[in-house]
């Protein structure tokens, strides 16, 4: 009867075990984070953040030196992985995405979040990394490690995780999103205090190592192009027609050492407009020959345009400017038909840039 109870004790005894133990690997997963680049995300670590080995160019994640709070924005690209040590030795790890609504605008995090901890504390002197890991490197060992650490710089992929008891928490944060309700993780009672108002990351346009724009020129063009291709119409001028198919100047944007001219293609006649291309021409005067301006990209032009429909396009060009003279003519040419289109853009349009 005795040996019977021992048994069935036993049988329990390994179930708990069982249960802690996948608790706390549950919690050494790498923490999943939506991000984008009208919110800021605000991190809150128990101690003060020691190093950072960031994520891939299209995140900025920034802190103080010494500081417990971090920051993160986004733009769109492939998702990411960032690592973050505290000065106790902790091991944070977040699996990135980008997302154009974001849920979680803080994260409060504990000891509980940390996949492993370092034997020797990092020094906290060194300078903060943000694009980069900084002067030196430190090295890492983990107890208990987990198979789920990302702390590899080029591992984009995530698992999905279960994390624990998360606790809702109705306190103002600074952010540039309109919702202020704040989804908090707080297993542990950690600190709520929010951020200070004047931190807020800027993403740098300068190149750096890491830097998309000197990785990959034609992802970075496709990616602003895609953030800025739905553009209101703001030149309202800027408007040809023929027969019923016409082109709109939209927008024209300076970035870097290019210039971004956004277009609106309206087929409002009742067939199809195959296109057969749309070519800019830069024009002096009467008398000189017109020069094609090739575009170093193009995005989002159809070669069909359907009728009663609107194709928005970006074309992508060398930074250039217009003498008060000058002008740039956009035609839009259809195959084996009349249906011609040009419009003008004067040095006024061309050399002064909405942003």
């Amino acid at each position: 009867m005795l040996y019977r109870y021992r048994k069935y004790f036993l049988i329990v005894l390994f179930w708990c075990y069982a249960m802690v133990s996948f608790a706390q690997e549950g919690a050494r997963k790498a923490l999943a984070i939506a991000a984008n680049e009208t919110t800021t995300v605000s991190l809150f670590f128990p101690s003060p953040i020691a190093k950072v080995i960031p994520p891939s160019a299209n995140f900025k994640f920034e802190h103080d030196a010494g500081g417990v709070i971090g920051l993160l924005q986004a733009r769109k690209g492939k998702p990411s992985n960032l690592t973050v040590i505290t000065t106790q030795g902790y091991i944070y790890s977040f699996s990135l995405s980008y997302e154009e609504k974001v849920a979680v605008y803080t994260h409060v995090l504990s000891e509980a979040y940390a996949i492993g901890k370092t034997q020797v504390v990092p020094d906290t002197s060194s300078p903060t990394a943000t694009n980069g890991d900084g002067n030196g490197t430190t090295t890492i060992a983990t107890t208990k490690p987990s198979s789920n650490d990302t702390t590899s710089e080029n591992n984009t992929a995530s698992t999905p995780v279960t994390t624990p008891t998360t606790t809702t928490v109705n306190t103002p944060v600074p952010t540039t999103g309109a919702d202020t309700h704040v989804n908090t993780e707080n297993p542990q009672g950690a600190d709520n205090t929010p951020p200070a108002d004047d931190v807020t990351p800027v993403f740098d346009e300068g190149s750096g190592e890491g830097d998309l724009y000197d990785e990959d020129r034609e992802e970075y063009y496709r990616i602003f192009c895609e953030n800025n291709y739905l553009q209101k119409t703001i030149f309202t001028r800027s408007f040809k027609q023929n027969k019923r198919i016409a082109i709109r100047l939209n927008n024209i944007l300076v970035d870097r050492d290019e210039i971004y001219i956004v277009l609106q293609i309206e087929n409002n006649s009742k067939k199809e407009y195959h296109v057969n291309g749309l070519s800019f021409f830069s024009k002096k005067n009467e008398k000189e020959p017109q020069k094609i301006k090739p575009p170093l990209y193009t995005f989002n032009l159809q070669e069909i345009i359907d009728p009663e429909s609107v194709n928005e396009v970006v074309y992508v060009f060398k930074k250039f400017s217009l003498k008060n003279r000058e002008q740039v003519v956009v035609v839009l040419d259809e195959v084996e038909s009349n249906r011609m289109v040009f419009l003008p853009l004067d040095s006024k349009q061309i050399n002064a840039p909405t942003n």
